[in-house]
């Protein structure tokens, strides 16, 4: 599965956790969900991932 994001988007915020969960639950099924922000320095990308454990 594909995802644009960036880390002040509140639909982004918003839908991180599920989509974590996601990629979480199905990674035996070989389901990979791939992540892409072209909007956010690293450090900022970085921080989003870790508040909301993005794999």
């Amino acid at each position: 599965m594909l995802n644009t994001w960036y880390a002040a988007c509140p639909p982004s915020r918003k839908e991180a956790p599920d989509l974590a969960s996601l990629a979480n639950d199905y990674v035996d099924k070989r389901v990979r969900v791939l992540g892409i922000n072209r909007t956010d320095a690293q450090g900022t990308a970085q921080a989003f991932e870790r508040e909301f454990s993005v794999p």
